[in-house]
């Protein structure tokens, strides 16, 4: 009889704890907070196309919780300059060339200022749409839009992501963010001398919807002003898929023979010849960029 009891015993704790267990999955286990969704130093990058058009982007504005929102929630954001002000001393100090620029307010538009969270929703996000015209927009400056939670209508804010620097990536058809490597192979000879294979890996930086910049052959590749001014030539496609060469700043470059683009294969046939500052003679090179997959 006392083994029976303490079997019935046993059976009602399992069951007392299954049950409480249900209860559990039915109750917020956390609390509910509102968030904007970024990565480090609250960094929020998106992908905007030099196409000659206005593009949209978008955030996440979303919820913490095991359980759905009970109500809808209306946020409510504003322009945050101190925000980027901040991150830019934090980050750089003096260094002020690297300074993060607030992207002109004429090259963005936020359609609305609030977005609601529905109740209810197991994924408790909404996006928050930012309009941004991308073209001419200098690839070696950092744009941001700062934003930040001036309100929620419910609940709190997670005080941690309630700030975003919404970082803008400048992409064309042939350079996009984590897809800009070309495997370069080819020819170089400089006037007078022999001719050499060449070999390298190399990346594409866009400047418009037909336009990319690149530094010639196997020149080693660098983010110095400087050396961009000095060492990179532009790439143009036109609409038959020719290319022209031309200096991007201070580089002398002519196309030598025929150069197009392989639009099925991804792949930049280059014919050209060049001169860096200072220069006396011409250094003739012939590549080929094959995009990276």
């Amino acid at each position: 009889m006392k083994l029976n009891i303490k079997y019935i015993l046993a059976g009602i704790c399992v069951c007392l704890s299954a049950a409480c267990e249900d209860n559990l999955l039915e109750e917020e286990q956390y609390q509910k907070v509102i968030y904007l969704q970024s990565g480090d130093d609250n960094i929020f990058e998106y992908s905007h196309a030099v196409n000659d058009s206005i593009t949209r982007g978008y955030l996440t504005v979303g919820s913490g919780g095991t359980m759905p929102l009970e109500e809808n929630v209306t946020v409510t954001l504003e322009l945050d300059s101190a925000g980027l002000n901040q991150y830019n001393q934090r980050r750089f100090d003096i260094e002020y060339d690297k300074y993060a620029h607030f992207l002109d307010a004429s090259r963005f538009v936020l359609p609305s200022y609030e977005v609601v969270l529905k109740a209810n929703e197991p994924n408790a996000t909404t996006f928050f749409p930012i309009e941004v015209d991308a073209n001419g927009l200098s690839p070696d400056t950092v744009y941001m839009v700062p934003l930040k939670i001036k309100s929620v209508s419910n609940y709190e804010v997670n005080e941690e992501k309630a700030t975003v620097l919404y970082k803008i990536a400048l992409m064309n058809k042939y350079s996009e963010p984590g897809k800009t490597s070309y495997a370069m192979k080819g020819t170089k000879q400089v006037e007078g001398g022999i001719v050499s294979a060449i070999t390298n890996t190399k990346d594409i930086v866009p400047l418009s919807k037909n336009r990319i910049r690149i530094f010639p052959e196997n020149l080693q590749v660098s983010t110095k002003l400087e050396d961009i001014e000095n060492k990179t030539i532009t790439v143009i496609v036109d609409e038959d898929n020719f290319i022209r060469i031309r200096p991007f700043k201070n580089v002398i470059v002519e196309n030598v023979d025929k150069s197009w683009y392989d639009e099925k294969e991804e792949i930049f046939h280059l014919s050209y010849r060049y001169k860096l500052p200072g220069d006396e003679k011409w250094n003739y090179i012939e590549e080929t960029l094959t995009r990276v997959q």
